[in-house]
């Protein structure tokens, strides 16, 4: 058996916008570390648990939400923007209902509420931005400004299992600062329902993942075609964890089998070498999709080491996934119940006897890791 804590150490871990610093909830209030060097920034306590931290960039803003529990810090139906500086809430929304998660960006807040997504100017006194946008109950969703300023929505519809919608909301440039959301893009991502989104850093790639949860497709956010589509496995499984590296080149997943996939996004383009993995029959039966698929580049199974016996992570415990800053080879993984911080490293195999058929074959390796309790 292997040894869990009664209780989750952390309730919810967020990376920030570019994977430099990471919020860490937990019973008595939150945290918040530096990604690398890991080095811990703010520690705040409350009377009660937070169930959801989001930084702003690398700012003194933090989206909070109360936890779950006998003792929340905050009224679940409330949406919290805390000023660290000030070390007080700056902004508070209410809600008629349970507030799930929220979407953090220097020009606007989304709240995602039981059954609807509520989008408001980030301001002094935030402005509400249209109506609400219905959404199945839980359902996945992603929300970061592009390059040009604009807001990129994502949200599966309410009405159709499997279809993502992705909106555009846009600033005009008047004395008012009004917004507008752009005609939506409708992209049929999955035949059953949709697991997890993830948008990459620069809004131009989404990675989705349905609740079946063996293959991973990636489409063009501007038009909504498959770019890209990746086999996990053939058995059923849970994806609850995806991140793209800084430069959009690599997807890392993380699955309930607790182990770690990294995907290579254009392989082949540019001279370059195929890096991703075929089955070996491949072509050899061309109507058998299956043996068509690109299979990661390289993975890894999650090994908890805090144990003497190697031995994988309990199959209930999660782990948040980022990348070190601008660095598109090493991988952070912070677990919700061991509270451990650890770094793994993409590497080229050894091959001394390399020839003129040898193929260039990758793996994903340990640095190091570290309990991040006190």
């Amino acid at each position: 058996m292997v040894a869990t804590p009664e209780a989750p150490k952390y309730t919810a871990v967020s990376f920030n916008r570019d994977d430099s610093c990471f919020c860490c909830c937990h019973s008595t209030g939150f945290q918040v570390f530096n990604t690398d060097p890991l080095q811990s920034k703010i520690e705040n306590v409350f009377s009660g648990s937070v169930g959801r931290a989001k930084l702003l960039n690398r700012s003194n803003y933090i989206a909070l939400i109360g936890g779950d529990g006998s003792k929340p810090a905050f009224p679940l139906n409330k949406l919290i923007i805390w000023d660290d500086l000030l070390q007080k809430e700056t902004l508070k929304l209410s809600f008629m209902s349970l507030v799930q998660d929220v979407f953090l960006t220097r020009l606007y807040i989304v709240a995602q509420v039981d059954g609807a997504l509520c989008v408001y100017r980030f301001k002094s006194y935030p402005q509400r931005v249209g109506s609400d946008i219905p959404t199945s109950r839980g359902s996945p969703v992603g929300f970061q400004m592009n390059g040009k300023n604009q807001g990129i929505l994502v949200y599966e519809s309410a009405t159709h299992p499997g279809q993502l919608h992705v909106a555009t909301l846009e600033t005009k440039d008047t004395d008012v600062g009004d917004s507008v959301f752009f005609p939506t893009t409708i992209i049929k991502a999955h035949k059953t329902t949709v697991r997890l989104v993830k948008l990459n850093r620069q809004s131009t790639l989404l990675a989705t993942s349905s609740v079946k949860g063996t293959v991973i497709r990636v489409f063009n956010v501007t038009n909504g075609t498959l770019v890209n589509e990746f086999r996990r496995g053939s058995d059923p499984a849970e994806i609850y964890a995806m991140s793209f590296n800084p430069s959009g080149d690599k997807l890392c997943v993380v699955s309930n089998k607790q182990t770690l996939h990294i995907y290579q996004l254009g392989g082949g383009s540019n001279g370059q070498q195929e890096a991703n993995r075929r089955h070996a029959f491949q072509g050899l039966v061309p109507q058998f999709k299956y043996l068509q698929s690109k299979w990661s580049m390289c993975s890894s199974h999650l090994y908890n080491p805090t144990l003497h016996m190697q031995e994988r992570y309990d199959r209930s415990d999660r782990c948040s996934v980022g990348w070190c800053n601008e660095n598109n080879d090493t991988v952070v993984l912070v677990w919700h119940n061991l509270g451990i911080y650890e770094r793994y490293v993409i590497m080229k195999e050894p091959n001394p006897t390399k020839g003129k058929e040898y193929e260039e074959k990758w793996q994903i390796v340990r640095e190091s890791w570290r309990d991040l309790s006190p």
